[in-house]
């Protein structure tokens, strides 16, 4: 098991549509181009003032699994019904989830302008109650283990063109997240790459934590 310390789980985020270039042979795209979808040009202003106390994880990649950011999204008529978020250990060996800790998120408000195409968007709190269920949760997590991260606004697209240099990208399922006063795209679908099922009404998401050194499972 390799370790990382004090790693931003974050950070992997921009690699996603780089991953979408591999997939579509665009090796060389910028994984910046995830800070450039606010087409909005109004001045787009957070109303969160938290500061980013999201947890890391010591070694994000188990000898015989891997990690997945989860999530769940459910709404009625464009209205959040629930939403939760945390981690999943998933044991490639048996075949299912070693561990699972997810907690809710609370409604704040609406979201920021600029959300691109969504269905909906919402400003959420930080995940509260995180409860961490599975035969192998003594290795991994322990209950509340993920509250107080996670301080964010999201919002959902069916269906969002990427422009690649002119070349669009079509993207299905995106969950987008407002990060640092732009949106990004923190999950989405894209080929045989499948993160997020569902649809505008509920969503679920296992969207794996990138390493910098591994790739995908």
């Amino acid at each position: 098991m390799r370790s990382i310390v004090n790693r931003h789980l974050l950070g992997s985020v921009v690699t996603l549509l780089a991953s979408v270039s591999c997939i579509s042979g665009k090796d060389d795209l910028d994984e910046t181009a995830a800070d450039e979808t606010d087409t909005d040009t109004d001045a787009d202003t957070d109303t969160d003032t938290d500061t980013d106390v999201d947890t890391d994880i010591t070694d994000p990649y188990d000898d015989s699994g891997v990690f997945y950011f989860l999530a769940d999204f459910t709404t009625d008529g464009g209205e959040l019904t629930s939403a939760s978020f945390g981690y999943g250990m998933y044991d490639l060996r048996a075949d299912d989830w070693s561990c699972v800790i997810q907690g809710s998120m609370a409604y704040e408000g609406p979201a920021p302008a600029g959300c691109p195409e969504c269905d909906w968007s919402f400003d959420l709190g930080p995940v509260e109650g995180s409860l961490a269920v599975g035969p192998r949760c003594d290795d991994f997590f322990e209950n509340g283990y993920v509250d107080g991260a996670f301080d964010y606004a999201w919002g959902f697209s069916e269906a969002w063109t990427y422009d690649y240099e002119g070349t669009p990208l079509l993207l299905e399922n995106v969950l987008h997240m407002y990060y640092e006063g732009v949106w990004i795209q923190f999950a989405f679908n894209y080929g045989a790459q499948v993160w997020v099922t569902g649809d505008a009404a509920s969503i679920s998401v296992a969207r794996p934590i990138a390493d910098g050194y591994s790739g995908y499972p």
